[in-house]
């Protein structure tokens, strides 16, 4: 329990929704960053894509979890809408799928969609990392 609250205290102090829509990109990238391997094991978590979360030791306890998904992630709580009477959600404001000129999570080869079927935190990373070069 200490160290997931540890790795809480690193790389997802705030909760998405509280972040302001200004800082969201940051946010985004540090939560991110908390997923690498290296970060993962120094607090002895796993990474478990196949449900989309990271949980200490296998228990999923809902006090030990934190999912990956788009109610943990700043930008999509901030630039990301379901349209009225669609299921799919309009991510046209999203400072990386502007970026990316698509959504994250839009074909198979987009970051999100690359994470949830391989657990490859990496190009997720990059594309958030390449968009906040390119907003400066």
């Amino acid at each position: 329990m200490v160290r997931f609250d540890a790795w809480l205290r690193e790389y997802y102090p705030t909760e998405a929704q509280d972040v302001a829509p200004k800082d969201a990109l940051e946010h985004s990238i540090q939560k991110w960053r908390g997923l690498l391997p290296s970060a993962l094991k120094r607090y002895g978590l796993c990474l478990d894509y196949t449900n989309g979360c990271i949980d200490l030791g296998g228990t999923f306890e809902s006090r030990h979890v934190l999912w990956i998904d788009d109610a943990t992630c700043a930008l999509c709580v901030h630039y990301c809408r379901q349209r009225p009477g669609d299921p799919s959600i309009d991510c046209a404001a999203c400072p990386l799928a502007q970026y990316l000129g698509y959504s994250c999570d839009e074909h198979s080869n987009a970051p999100y969609e690359i994470f949830r079927r391989t657990g490859n935190v990496r190009p997720m990373l990059a594309a958030l990392r390449a968009t906040r070069r390119a907003r400066r």
